[in-house]
């Protein structure tokens, strides 16, 4: 499918940034000072004004970028209609931030505003008709942004990683002791330059044998499915040419435990909710989504993919399901 897409850019000095694809007629570049260096914003193919539908990526372990597949989420938003803006969070991909790879969330959470502010600035944005989507950890962000903000009107979360406790309580064992004592590490010692060195691990498995040998036991995301996920949308950010590696810093590890963003849910309503679920998904149990689902208000709407894992829902037959029930539920109420 051909898709229209303007680039949102401050030029890197090492090399010139590739296009995601294809670009027609683009706008004037932009730049948000401290948030991103690059957001890409697919116009819709209709007529204006159209709303924006936000979209942002975190994912299960705050590691994936807007090429990983969230770029064909907007491509479907905007061929139905929907201008779609996505990004990648500050010090991860192609935005801006230090230190490189590591998450806070809060922040994160926090980056959804500026877009809001942001994406409200464009032609072809209607500021009243704003939708903010979530999947993963940003499923999380877009429950608090949603609750807070009154500039939202509708909120998508999808397989939201709801719970730093329900998330630190999967981690490999040992992996809090070390990032509490790393953190120590990093506030007393300096480099030569006179920064404190950040340490990283990695979160992805390496290769198939490793996944199979170790699983989880030894890898935040150590499953053969995701493995084979991890290959997936690493070349799709090599093509685009956006830099990414298998590496999260301890600090992170930390900043994911303090994250309770189901505590806001409750909040959203009186505007939209969409919450979607997989019937088998290894990363948040499917009672505690739905006992999540049950605190909101209303109106809101329950998206169950029958016999799906967490991770089938980014592409494939399950993809579509999935975008077809966002799409119908943007039309209903923006």
């Amino acid at each position: 499918m051909s898709n229209t897409e303007n680039r949102v850019q401050k030029p890197r000095r090492h090399r010139p940034p590739r296009p995601l694809l294809p670009s027609l007629n683009p706008q004037q570049p932009h730049h948000h000072p401290n948030r991103w260096r690059t957001a890409i914003l697919f116009p819709p193919l209709q007529s204006l004004p159209f709303p924006t539908h936000q979209l942002s990526l975190s994912f299960t372990q705050l590691t994936l970028l807007k090429e990983h597949y969230i770029d064909a989420f907007a491509a479907r938003f905007q061929a139905a209609g929907f201008s779609a803006l996505i990004y990648d969070h500050r010090r991860w991909g192609s935005s801006d931030g230090e230190p490189r790879h590591e998450s806070d969330l809060w922040i994160q959470a926090d980056d959804y505003h500026e877009a809001i502010t942001f994406a409200s600035t464009l032609l072809s944005i209607d500021p009243s008709r704003i939708c903010i989507w979530g999947a993963g950890h940003s499923g999380g962000y877009v429950m608090l942004a949603g609750a807070l903000d009154p500039r939202v009107k509708v909120v998508v979360t999808m397989v939201p990683l709801i719970s730093g406790e329900m998330d630190s309580a999967n981690f490999p064992a040992g992996t809090l002791q070390r990032a509490w004592e790393d953190r120590a590490k990093r506030g007393s010692e300096m480099n030569e330059a006179g920064k404190a060195d950040v340490i990283y691990v990695p979160v992805w498995s390496s290769t198939r044998a490793q996944a199979l040998a170790e699983g989880n036991t030894k890898r935040m995301i150590g499953l053969v499915e995701a493995f084979d996920y991890y290959t997936a949308v690493k070349s799709r950010s090599d093509a685009a040419g956006t830099p990414w590696s298998n590496l999260l810093s301890t600090r992170s590890f930390i900043n994911l435990e303090k994250w309770e963003p189901r505590a806001y849910i409750h909040r959203i309503a009186p505007k939209p909710l969409l919450y979607g679920v997989v019937e088998q998904d290894k990363f948040i149990p499917l009672k505690a989504q739905l006992e999540c689902f049950e605190r909101a208000g209303s109106p809101k709407e329950l998206v169950r993919l029958e016999g799906s894992e967490h991770l089938d829902t980014y592409s494939g037959v399950v993809f579509e399901e999935n975008v077809g029930r966002q799409i119908e539920f943007l039309r209903k109420w923006l």
